[in-house]
């Protein structure tokens, strides 16, 4: 393992870490009586609108690193992702730790909140953390050049199905309330205080699995098929 593969691996726990103590901050505001839902509190959308800025601000510096980290386009898409996949998987570890949640991997989480908030079980964005950190490193020890469009696009394409199965949910819970025949930020949250989760899309979220799988199957074949010559 090379010295900066190491590093990066330190950065992506250290900020794995600062994202759980950011949250448990959060938590102790706004959620003292437990984060369960319907959310008996909501943050200020002032509150909100800042926390909705610290997310993108998390991709700017995930992507900062990345692109220092690596020398080419696909090195720091690789590290990219290898960053993402630990930093969220540490934030999960680290909750736990320190405040005894999630209770298992079927409790219910909100993900992220760009565009719109992304709702799932815990075991959800691990499961696609864990083929982040797989993905990037089989890219990054790729010793055969392999067409990347063969890579990204069934990737990509399955990161949308994914993205479909972590907002379907909350968005027909919005459509269905008439939020988008009042988008407003105060009718958005008072909605918000009566939202619980249904079912999660099972479907949609296998097939984009699979899809962010094909990469990784790929450069598996070619590289056996490579061995054997």
């Amino acid at each position: 393992m090379k010295k900066k593969d190491i590093f990066v691996i330190i950065f992506g726990i250290g900020f794995g870490l600062l994202e759980a103590i950011v949250v448990i901050y959060l938590r102790e505001l706004f959620y003292p009586s437990g984060f369960i839902f319907p959310l008996q509190s909501f943050m200020p959308i002032k509150i909100f609108l800042i926390e909705i800025i610290r997310e993108f601000a998390t991709l700017i510096i995930i992507f900062s690193v990345a692109y220092l980290t690596g020398k080419s386009f696909l090195e720091r898409f690789s590290y990219f992702f290898i960053i993402f996949g630990i930093w969220d998987i540490l934030y999960y570890v680290f909750l736990r730790i320190f405040i005894k949640w999630p209770l298992s991997l079927a409790d219910w989480d909100i993900l992220f909140l760009i565009p719109i908030t992304w709702i799932g079980p815990v075991w959800s964005p691990l499961l696609v953390s864990i083929i982040f950190i797989i993905l990037g490193y089989y890219l990054i020890n790729l010793k055969k050049k392999i067409n990347l469009l063969h890579l990204l696009i069934p990737f990509f394409s399955g990161c949308l199905f994914v993205f479909f199965a972590f907002i379907h949910d909350y968005y027909k819970f919005l459509s269905t309330n008439g939020f988008f025949r009042m988008p407003t930020m105060e009718f958005g949250q008072n909605l918000a205080k009566n939202y619980i989760p249904g079912s999660f899309p099972l479907l949609p979220y296998i097939i984009g699995i699979l899809l962010m799988l094909s990469p990784i199957i790929l450069i598996r074949l070619t590289t056996k098929n490579l061995t054997k010559r």
